[in-house]
């Protein structure tokens, strides 16, 4: 298994600016997918996420800048502290980051509740490294679950894609 050092300041200026760039790039897929922000209505299905990745931006940055402008004295104390990624571990987050952003892109062609179950199951699948038929039981289950809570109860309206779910 591989290992990723790090002095801590270089980590956290590279998680801040990996954490500003993603909230970068949920900004980017709400403009690609179109979502309104503020409709005639009231707010629109991209409000939250714009807000969210917003937060985001500012919590990458502030990391980032709060590492650069460190005192004199915390950078020889930080100096001597490293940080380790093995990477199993940044596999787990690339999978997770890869399923998440594939759910944003495809859930209007394909529909938002099959993304979510299908991610459920990859999830399921790569990471916990359950069986095929454990993963499609935990996925299509949560598929149901988020369906009759948001869409029946709360009467969320999700992107229906082809499937019309």
């Amino acid at each position: 298994m591989r290992t990723f050092k790090w002095k801590a300041r270089e980590a956290d200026i590279i998680l801040g600016t990996v954490i500003a760039v993603f909230g970068g790039i949920i900004i980017g897929i709400i403009k690609t997918q179109d979502y309104t922000i503020w409709g005639k209505g009231g707010p629109g299905q991209g409000l939250f996420p714009m807000i969210a990745a917003g937060g985001i931006i500012c919590c990458g940055i502030s990391v980032a800048a709060e590492a650069i402008f460190r005192s004199r004295r915390s950078l020889k104390e930080q100096d001597q502290t490293e940080i380790v990624i093995k990477s199993k571990e940044l596999y787990n987050f690339c999978v997770v980051l890869g399923i998440a952003v594939l759910v944003v892109l495809l859930s209007e062609m394909l529909g938002f509740i099959p993304c979510v179950t299908a991610a459920m199951v990859f999830y399921t699948r790569l990471l916990s490294r359950e069986k095929w038929t454990k993963s499609v039981i935990i996925g299509v289950g949560m598929g149901i679950v988020i369906y009759c809570i948001f869409v029946l109860f709360l009467k969320v309206h999700f992107p229906k894609g082809i499937l019309g779910i």
